[in-house]
């Protein structure tokens, strides 16, 4: 699959511990000219190198967008179903933390429903084991997937995979076990901030010989999701951040998530040495010598 990301904004009023880019939430962008250039934007792909698009923040759904953020995102979403309904493109995807109540939700998944394309969308969420959920904002992101759930309507799920979560599935936590074992879940490495902010929270970096461990119980829970950690070619292979005009594109079979990255000896981004506390290893690497090893020998 090759999928086309557009990053509308940057901002976000959520304030996640681990976030890389929560160093961005305080910017104040003028949200409506950045959808009227999303708009313009899909007049100027070329369709034929891509079969998928997403949309993603900062955060898209806040409580603070009103019907004139609607009017804007109702023509974008016209558009994108255009080019559902002339199999331009095969699946839409929108990216939320659904941590906020926003009435655009609801909103999208009328629209959809009304054009009868529900089911070539799909709504994009995070759960974190840790450090993302508080009391209040846990009820609403319950409440926002299941209006999505209640549609027919895809939910995916990502988690960053941080030593918490693999303590709590070694440990047999039933949350921790039930999320890693579901069919719809894709595990995304841990990254420092911009700033570093997260460099010395507590459990969120990983303990390399806890993550050998944890393959060999993720092979036995979910093989789907152990065949494809970190797979890339579920990401974006070209990004576009319309506040800057930036385009990013990622070597997703080489595991390289920006051209332009520093690369290790091994090859790959240099961003996957960064994923250990205790170690400047390459995951990417240590993943396929355990499949080596492990596999084979069965």
């Amino acid at each position: 699959m090759n999928i086309l990301q557009f990053e509308l904004w940057l901002d976000c009023p959520n304030s996640c511990k681990f976030c890389a880019i929560r160093e961005f939430k305080t910017f104040k962008l003028d949200k409506i000219q950045l959808l009227k250039k999303a708009i313009l934007e899909l007049d100027k792909i070329n369709w034929n190198n891509f079969d998928e698009l997403d949309i993603i923040g900062g955060e898209l759904l806040t409580e603070d967008l009103t019907e004139e953020h609607w009017y804007y995102f109702k023509i974008f979403f016209e558009k994108v179903i255009d080019l559902l309904k002339t199999n331009q493109i095969q699946k839409f995807y929108i990216v939320s933390s659904l941590l906020n109540r926003c009435f655009i939700l609801k909103n999208t998944l009328d629209l959809f429903e009304e054009y009868k394309m529900l089911n070539k969308l799909s709504i994009n969420t995070s759960w974190d084991y840790k450090d993302r959920f508080n009391d209040r904002n846990f009820i609403i992101w319950k409440d926002n997937v299941q209006e999505v759930l209640k549609r027919g309507c895809e939910v995916h799920y990502e988690t960053i995979l941080t030593e918490a979560l693999i303590k709590g599935v070694l440990n047999d936590e039933k949350e921790a076990i039930n999320m890693i074992s579901h069919y719809n879940i894709d595990l995304i490495r841990p990254s420092g901030s911009y700033s570093h902010s997260n460099e010395h929270l507590k459990d969120f970096f990983i303990v390399r010989k806890d993550f050998f461990k944890f393959l060999d119980k993720l092979k036995i829970l979910n093989n789907r999701l152990y065949e494809n950690l970190f797979n890339l070619n579920k990401r974006a292979c070209e990004i576009h951040t319309l506040p800057t005009d930036e385009v990013t594109n990622r070597l997703n079979n080489d595991y390289i998530e920006e051209v332009k990255d520093e690369l290790n000896n091994c090859g790959h981004d240099k961003l996957y040495t960064e994923c250990y506390k205790d170690s400047k290893s390459c995951i990417i690497c240590d993943i396929l010598k355990y499949k080596e090893i492990n596999d084979d020998n069965e």
